[in-house]
């Protein structure tokens, strides 16, 4: 995994993979090494379908995935916010 300034497409590409996979730990992994400001644009990635993380999730009928999906979300804005 390039460790750099990741680009749009190798970040809906690594993230896409944990989720399709159903890999809530490599998908954690992979969320935490975002940097707060790209983190708020997660919810604007799409997989080749046309649907968010979130859609997607819950597409699949993954409820921890969904769960922690909006918990991180919810986290990183408070993040923003208070910065």
């Amino acid at each position: 995994m390039n460790n750099g300034k990741w680009t749009l497409k190798l970040k809906q590409k690594y993230i896409f993979d944990a989720l399709s996979s159903f890999d809530i730990n490599k998908l954690k992994s992979i969320l935490q090494k975002i940097e707060l400001e790209d983190s708020l644009t997660i919810n604007e990635l799409m997989d080749e379908d046309g649907h968010n993380l979130l859609h997607r999730a819950a597409y699949d009928n993954t409820f921890r995935i969904s769960e922690f999906l909006i918990t991180y979300y919810k986290q990183r804005l408070a993040q923003h916010l208070k910065s």
